[in-house]
């Protein structure tokens, strides 16, 4: 059951991309990465109050839909705020950054488990991150142009 369901997420993040893709063309990118953090905000919340069954394999599409999104919305983000001349630097801090940050959540998640004896509390704050980045994107103000990296001549 874990494979089947393991493999509904990773289908549905498939579909996501596209999707992703489609609304950040017709809608800022600003205001798509609000929706998509709060979407993933209340899927990841929503791991706390449901028991199981349809329910489990709806979340798991709902939080495949909204985690598909991450790397086209923010590739496309980091072009259209930093430019296209660095976006490879920045994609590069970026990456470093996820990297150390998604490492260290499994070992933050499996700590709050031992010591609480469940995930609630490390959901609950990774929902609440969520919305805090949603917060972040909503503060956030694109340049008139994007940041130039050489003088021009």
């Amino acid at each position: 059951m874990a494979a089947t369901l393991l493999g509904m997420y990773a289908a549905s993040a498939v579909v996501a991309r596209g999707l992703w893709g489609f609304l950040a063309e017709r809608f800022q990118i600003r205001s798509c990465i609000m929706f998509q953090s709060l979407a993933y905000a209340v899927a990841i919340f929503a791991l706390l109050l449901v028991p199981g069954g349809v329910l489990l394999i709806i979340n798991l599409l709902l939080l495949g839909l909204t985690a598909g999104g991450f790397a086209q919305l923010n590739s496309q983000a980091w072009a259209d705020y930093w430019g296209r001349e660095v976006v490879g630097s920045v994609f590069g801090y970026a990456s470093a950054a996820q990297a150390l940050a998604g490492a260290s959540s499994v070992l933050f998640m499996g700590w709050v488990f031992d010591t609480f004896g469940s995930y609630h509390a490390a959901l609950a704050l990774f929902s609440t991150l969520c919305v805090v980045a949603a917060g972040a994107w909503y503060l956030a103000r694109p340049p008139s142009s994007p940041i130039l990296t050489t003088a021009p001549t």
